[in-house]
């Protein structure tokens, strides 16, 4: 949490409620960086505990790529488990199998990889709808809604996305 973490130290918030919930989100990161770097081991429990259903999706289509020839380079882990997660977020952070386990440092690295690709990921499987004209309707769908040029909806306003972007163009 402090020098190689969010550098909590040298944050400009001097006010106490504001620097406690910046301290909050900051347990947060390190409970789950700890999470990643005990499962590590092997741990059974699901993958769940610390990612959303949609960050598990991308990590499914992303760790097959990360995986080598050798036994020792395949990830042992049950799919969808924690210790499945952990070893994917290590080999993006750098991990190669071999040597000592992944620490926290690593953990942390390779955690904000795998959120940035399971965020492009998410933006590659989207559905993209066909304007009238046979052009791509710009959308960009966001984690419970919808954005479309500037405009935010949520999902029960956008139950069938290429009627409503239709609206816009």
């Amino acid at each position: 949490m402090k020098s190689d973490g969010l550098r909590l130290e040298e944050t400009q918030v001097q006010e106490a409620p504001r620097l406690f919930k910046l301290a909050a989100i900051a347990l947060t990161a390190a409970v789950r960086t700890i999470q990643l770097v005990d499962a590590s081991d092997g741990s059974p429990g699901p993958a769940l505990d610390v990612a959303d259903e949609d960050l598990i999706r991308a990590a499914e289509a992303i760790g097959p790529t990360l995986e080598r020839k050798t036994a020792r380079q395949q990830n042992p882990h049950p799919s969808r488990s924690l210790a499945w997660l952990s070893w994917i977020a290590a080999r993006l952070g750098g991990w190669n199998c071999y040597y000592k386990p992944p620490g926290p440092k690593t953990m942390r690295a390779s955690w904000n990889k795998l959120e940035a690709m399971a965020a492009g990921y998410a933006i590659a499987s989207a559905d993209v709808c066909r304007a009238s004209d046979g052009g791509d309707v710009g959308i960009l769908p966001l984690r419970g809604g919808l954005k479309h040029r500037g405009a935010s909806f949520t999902l029960a306003q956008t139950r069938s996305r290429c009627a409503l972007a239709r609206l816009f163009v």
